[in-house]
């Protein structure tokens, strides 16, 4: 699993402190952690490309999937200008995603989504064919 460097580790364990001591972000990302289900990181934009906030979710299968549409988001922690730009995505969500995935002892990492959408992305954080 890839790492976060020292400094975003520093910041990633600060961010989760804080979600814990939120009143309604801390327990809803305990029960999510605690059902065992999917959880992803939605690194997002509202419509300024320099400027990318991310959400912690919960995945709920969709079930029309079938149909071509994508799993359901409920977005559980919602921050603001997380990173300056598309291109940081994968990095910036592997470190948090481990981040999450040791703090809440979950046993995956949750999954990375770009705009609303899963983003295919390796064990060694590069992007999947």
């Amino acid at each position: 699993m890839a790492q976060a460097d020292p400094q975003h580790a520093r910041i990633f364990e600060i961010l989760l402190q804080k979600i814990e001591a939120h009143p309604r972000y801390g327990p809803g990302m305990r029960r999510a952690a605690g059902t065992g289900g999917r959880l992803a990181l939605n690194y997002h934009s509202h419509g300024d490309p320099a400027s990318f906030c991310v959400s912690i979710c919960a995945v709920s299968a969709n079930p029309l999937k079938i149909f071509g549409q994508e799993d359901e988001l409920e977005e559980l922690v919602h921050v603001k200008e997380f990173g300056p730009g598309e291109a940081e995505c994968v990095p910036l969500c592997l470190g948090l995603g481990g981040a999450i995935q040791e703090h809440y002892l979950l046993a995956d990492r949750p999954e990375i989504w770009l705009n609303g959408k899963p983003y295919p992305v390796t064990d060694e954080g590069g992007t999947a064919q």
